[in-house]
């Protein structure tokens, strides 16, 4: 019974083992590898708001060409029929024979062409078509800068699953090296050095490592999945993100597209109040009517009759009781509004920047304090190791020592990444290309 308990005990082992060795067989296959670069591209040009762009352009051209019709000739076709209750009756009767005063008839009867022409219209239409183009203008950064926020969370996503994949490798590395190590402690279990729960122990350990890097798979897979949604492409299975090589560049200009939106929304107010100055010029027109009713433009004709009007108009709103005035106050606070926004984000922008230089310090410093740590836990290990081979320890004392060492390497992992995070965060807050 104990011999079958033995067998038992020793196949439950090994099938966990052969368990480890398949679950990491997808990630030992040669796998492709995505930058960062590519994430962010493909995420932006398969983003729904992406396409906006060519419908924003589109409605401006309309808007522009609907515009430019007012230098063109109004041409109008208008038709009347109407009932008069009374009409013109002169009501004196002729003294000469056969001269008669006609009425005309109460059903009337008109059709006309109306023509008009702008001859001086002040320069509102130029401002109208200028405030078409420029709100397309306004529209299409205002989009690009609903897109940038989309590169900000692809940059954080990214990040974050490069951390898991590289934490993933550390697992299976260090499950690894407890493998090897199984076949030393089980010869010393059998040269009586060590007892059989130290390596009960070490199979434990190599099982909660075996759970740590299920767990850390399953969440390397959600990241990529949502990856999968962001760039609209399925990705492979085994797909691994590349860790970026960034040159910061502290001393260069800001390109964020808030700025150039800033400087659009106002010159858009300043054409605003160029068109209320039009609006006060007088304006010149020419128009011509020509027509067919009855009666025409005699009156004392009672037949149907052709007729023809040509002329010029001229108008001129002196007085609009301070209406003007008090649009172009609008403006101003528009404008005064505009800068006060500009300023505010200049002085986020300029306190994130700050906070993300100072990152950047810390994770380099972090660094220096990780690769100091790592030398001197590689070394209590390669001791651990020693002293284990030789049953001065115990296998829970290794482990012990082993985990500092894994927590050592982890950590400096995490580090580095956050660094070039930093570094990314720092590029994109500036509006600068990802150099690499």
């Amino acid at each position: 019974m104990k011999v079958n308990e033995q067998k038992y005990t020793k196949m439950k082992q090994l099938l966990s083992v052969l368990l480890l060795l398949i679950s990491m067989v997808g990630f030992s296959q040669d796998p492709l590898v995505l930058e960062l670069s590519e994430c962010v591209e493909k995420a932006l040009s398969n983003h729904p708001k992406y396409r906006d762009s060519v419908y924003i352009t589109e409605i401006s051209r309309l808007k522009m060409q609907n515009v430019r019709t007012g230098f063109y000739p109004r041409v109008d076709m208008n038709a009347k029929a109407q009932y008069l209750s009374d009409v013109i009756d002169i009501g004196v009767k002729s003294a000469i024979p056969g001269l008669e005063f006609p009425s005309p008839q109460n059903d009337q009867y008109n059709l006309t062409l109306d023509v008009t022409q702008v001859i001086y219209d002040g320069g509102i239409i130029r401002s109208q078509e200028d405030l078409a183009q420029l709100s397309g203008m306004v529209d299409n950064q205002q989009l690009k800068v609903e897109l940038y926020q989309i590169r900000e969370r692809v940059n954080t996503l990214f990040f974050n699953v490069l951390f898991l994949q590289q934490k993933s490798e550390l697992i299976k590395s260090a499950a690894g090296k407890l493998l090897e190590k199984r076949k030393e402690i089980c010869s010393a279990v059998d040269n009586g050095l060590l007892t059989q729960s130290d390596l009960y122990m070490l199979d434990a350990e190599i099982l909660k490592l075996n759970q740590q890097f299920s767990e850390v798979s399953f969440s390397v897979s959600s990241g990529i999945q949502v990856l999968e949604m962001y760039m609209d492409t399925l990705l492979p299975v085994n797909i691994l993100l590349s860790k970026p090589k960034l040159e910061v560049n502290y001393s260069g200009l800001v390109k964020r597209p808030e700025y150039p939106l800033f400087d659009y929304q106002l010159k858009q107010l300043s054409i605003n109040d160029n068109l209320l100055e039009a609006s006060k010029r007088p304006k010149v027109s020419g128009f011509g009517q020509v027509g067919y009713g009855r009666p025409g433009l005699n009156y004392l004709n009672d037949e149907f009759d052709s007729f023809y009007i040509v002329g010029a108009r001229f108008t001129w709103n002196i007085w609009d009781w301070n209406k003007t005035n008090r649009e172009r106050e609008q403006i101003v606070l528009k404008k005064n509004l505009v800068s006060s926004q500009k300023k505010t984000f200049d002085e986020n922008l300029y306190i994130l920047l700050s906070r993300v230089r100072k990152e950047i310090q810390k994770w380099q410093v972090m660094i220096e304090r990780d690769l100091d740590i790592i030398e001197l836990t590689s070394k209590v290990v390669k001791a651990s190791e020693s002293r284990l081979k030789n049953g001065v320890i115990t296998t829970a004392e290794y482990i012990n020592d082993l985990h500092r060492q894994i927590q050592a390497k982890i950590d400096m992992e995490l580090h580095e990444i956050r660094l070039i995070e930093s570094k990314t965060k720092y590029m994109t807050l500036k509006g600068m290309p990802l150099r690499h």
